[in-house]
């Protein structure tokens, strides 16, 4: 479809779209675009062309995609002020943290900000940590990446280093977030650079928020906060961490509000991004640790001698066995049950809890494979544990060697798609 938008107005897009501009000069967040440009927008993702001649533009829609034309500009005045304030920051490496709720336009003003400061000659790196709208990596991983030219939608960039914490919300990895934020941030500060941008997830309501929040600009040592708000919303945590130079912006007309349901599914398109050309490797459980999982699975002779007698009393086939200090894991058949008279006699003779998990409860977690520089590889998914093999199956692109699989809180189905697992194995984890 051809489409003509005169000097002034700007055009909104919602994916799935392709726009090539035939003629003209547009601009997307502050990123100028020629003739001869073609964009690509994702499902669930909108972006707003703002010309600066006239325009024509030929725009291929997906299903679900959708045009929408408007006078002036979308980008908010407060924005290009937000900009003024960063661009004369003057320490030689600036922090910048982007604060707001869910859908507020994080992002748009993080793109924002990259292209205007690219336009100045400076160099920039954006940290990404929304855990659950990641585009700087997978999902469930804080990534990192030097923009070196103009940016239109960050999934685009290539990740330079990932961090799994292997949750999709902060509320549940608080300590491990902030760990991560700083190990990028204190790496990033031995490079060449003049500004990081650290774009934060939407929990900003709630005490543990404030706190969340609070804690994160403190330890990353932030120079100036961004905040998106068309309320109060950001005040507790602004009040937590003043004085530290704020800015307050608005959030702009243009975002598109999103449903959890659609949020669930830009993770489920990022996740078979991750897992393209991905097969199934088996590795020995001896070659490789395990971490997240509450199995070690090492056996010794106690071990093997227990588990004889244990499978004698319980009356069930035990694929494996290990003990804890205070619990005891047996590994029985998919299907199969112990008698809960028999699991309390177990208890009371070995004065531990007794944890049954079933063979095949591992399957659909999220892992992250590294190598043994403890360097991030890549993602995968549990397919199976064989216990008589001694071998873990995994569906991953990665090839390299591995070291370490750390096993994530997320189960995916074999089309990729966020499943509730009734698992318990899930529930364990040291």
């Amino acid at each position: 479809m051809n489409k003509k938008v005169e000097k002034g107005k700007t055009l909104l897009v919602d994916g799935p779209a392709s726009v090539d501009i035939v003629s003209g000069t547009a601009e997307v967040f502050g990123a100028v675009l020629k003739e001869g440009r073609r964009v690509l927008i994702r499902s669930g993702k909108r972006l707003p062309f703002e010309a600066k001649t006239p325009l024509s533009l030929n725009v291929m829609m997906g299903e679900g995609a959708s045009i929408e034309e408007v006078e002036g500009t979308t980008i908010p005045t407060s924005w290009a002020e937000a900009y003024e304030t960063v661009r004369v920051a003057e320490k030689p490496l600036s922090t910048i943290v982007i604060l707001g709720a869910v859908d507020s336009g994080k992002t748009s003003l993080c793109t924002y900000l990259c292209n205007r400061l690219l336009s100045d000659k400076r160099r920039i790196a954006i940290i990404d940590g929304d855990l659950g709208q990641s585009d700087i990596g997978p999902p469930s991983t804080i990534g990192y990446a030097i923009v070196k030219k103009p940016l239109i939608d960050p999934f685009d960039l290539n990740a330079e280093r990932c961090c799994f914490v292997g949750f999709t919300t902060p509320s549940k990895a608080r300590e491990t977030v902030v760990q991560r934020l700083v190990e990028i941030k204190n790496e990033l500060s031995e490079k060449p650079l003049d500004y990081v941008i650290i774009n934060t997830d939407g929990w900003v309501e709630g005490k543990e928020a404030v706190e969340y929040k609070a804690r994160l600009i403190e330890e990353v040592e932030a120079d100036i906060i961004v905040g998106i708000q068309d309320d109060e919303v950001l005040a507790p945590i602004l009040e937590a961490v003043a004085p530290r130079k704020t800015v307050i912006c608005e959030s702009p007309s243009f975002v598109k509000k999103r449903g959890r349901d659609e949020r669930k599914l830009l993770r489920e398109l990022c996740y078979k991004k991750y897992l393209k050309n991905a097969k199934v490797r088996s590795f020995p459980l001896s070659w490789v640790t395990i971490k997240g999982l509450p199995l070690s699975f090492v056996s010794n002779y106690h071990n093997v001698k227990q588990m004889r007698s244990l499978q004698r009393s319980l009356g069930v086939k035990i694929f494996h066995y290990e003990e804890k200090p205070d619990k005891a894991f047996v590994v029985i058949g998919r299907n199969k049950w112990i008698n809960e008279e028999q699991i309390s006699k177990f208890e009371k003779e070995c004065n531990k809890k007794l944890v049954i998990l079933r063979e095949g409860d591992e399957e659909g977690l999220l892992v992250a494979l590294e190598n043994a520089r403890k360097e991030f590889l890549g993602i995968g998914v549990i397919r199976g544990i064989d216990y008589r093999r001694k071998a873990i199956k995994l569906y991953t692109p990665v090839s390299d060697e591995i070291s370490t699989i750390h096993v994530g809180k997320i189960v995916l189905d074999k089309n990729m798609k966020e499943i509730v697992s009734p698992s318990l194995i899930s529930d364990y984890s040291f």
